[in-house]
């Protein structure tokens, strides 16, 4: 949090970040740990909103406490969404050959949004079906079971630029293939 208080002009920026920070942290930590299952998954969530206050910190700022901690709630929720999904997805929980759609949470999203979601949901879930095994492999123990480069380099025999290549490549061939529609 040093980091982040560091970054205002005003020491009333300052202090109303980290009054903000202290109150309501442990919250949206909860809230991300309900949905993803992660402590780790829903710090790191929890991190890149507030991370997201510091970009964007007028409009944040400017909010009371309720409005702010609804707000972050509500991103938080729709992130922490994400990473479930992402997570079932590399995991084989949702077979891609599957006739049934995964059932997708809407909350208060409109249909054509949920709609949007689903559609690019199961472009990125075709994606990453053609990968090879070995780069499915890699995205899924990096961001599935969250291991550092380290551990995966260990965990398959590999050096650590070959891992860290293996991913990269394999998170451009994804983008790649998502961009082209396929």
């Amino acid at each position: 949090m040093i980091s982040f208080a560091a970054a205002f002009e005003s020491e009333e920026q300052r202090d109303k970040f980290i009054y903000f920070y202290e109150q309501f942290y442990q919250l949206f930590v909860k809230v991300a740990n309900k949905i993803t299952g992660s402590v780790e998954a829903s710090e790191e969530i929890v991190h890149d909103v507030f991370a997201e206050v510091l970009e964007r910190t007028e409009y944040f700022l400017s909010l009371d406490s309720v409005n702010f901690r609804n707000l972050c709630v509500k991103i938080i929720r729709n992130r922490s969404i994400d990473a479930y999904r992402r997570k079932k997805l590399l995991l084989g929980a949702i077979p891609l050959d599957s006739e049934e759609a995964p059932e997708i949470p809407s909350g208060d999203m409109p249909l054509e949004m949920q709609i949007i979601k689903q559609e690019d949901y199961d472009r990125l879930q075709s994606c990453i079906a053609r990968l090879d095994p070995l780069n499915r492999q890699i995205l899924e123990m990096k961001y599935v079971h969250e291991m550092t480069l380290e551990k995966i380099s260990s965990e398959l025999n590999m050096t650590l630029p070959q891992v860290n290549g293996r991913l990269a490549r394999a998170r451009t061939r994804v983008k790649a293939l998502y961009e082209e529609g396929i």
